[in-house]
């Protein structure tokens, strides 16, 4: 029996090796967050709804640092060695940005502006919090699976 002076001897865990496909899922992520980014910028709100541009510019400042949080997130699964961002940034993170959300929104008339908001804040949190590890929607479907067949 092959003991250890501290106790015995145990295998250190396998080092896991880059992920070319979840790397370059991060660098799609960034590139179309850049994207969505650059043309909402650009857009002349004020003709489309009655919003302040800069309270929408704030929103996509908040929406596109949530962007890079998941490209890097992603980056990390797919490159063991770059150091990871604890839960705790990113619950405060989300928290921001559904306050970002909800603070720039004009309630008077919620059109077009509370759609892209919609759908560009809820995927984002989506896949933050399945990132995290949290298991949130592997939980929820997990639910509407139906159980094993008995035998």
């Amino acid at each position: 029996m092959d003991q250890h002076p501290t106790g015995p001897r145990t295998a250190l865990p396998p080092a896991r090796s880059p992920n070319p496909a979840i790397a370059a899922t991060a660098g799609a992520v960034l590139v179309t967050g850049a994207f969505l980014f650059r043309t909402g910028w650009d857009l002349p709100i004020s003709a489309i709804a009655t919003i302040d541009p800069v309270q929408h510019r704030i929103f996509l400042t908040v929406w596109g640092l949530g962007v890079a949080l998941l490209a890097f997130g992603l980056l990390r699964r797919a490159i063991p060695t770059v150091p990871s961002i604890s839960r705790g940034w990113h619950a405060a993170y989300i928290g921001v940005l559904i306050g970002a959300a909800l603070g720039s929104l004009p309630w008077s008339s919620t059109g077009s502006v509370f759609l892209y908001q919609v759908w560009w804040t809820v995927p984002l949190i989506a896949g933050l919090l399945e990132l995290q590890g949290s298991g949130f929607i592997a939980a929820r479907a997990s639910r509407l699976r139906s159980p094993p067949p008995e035998r």
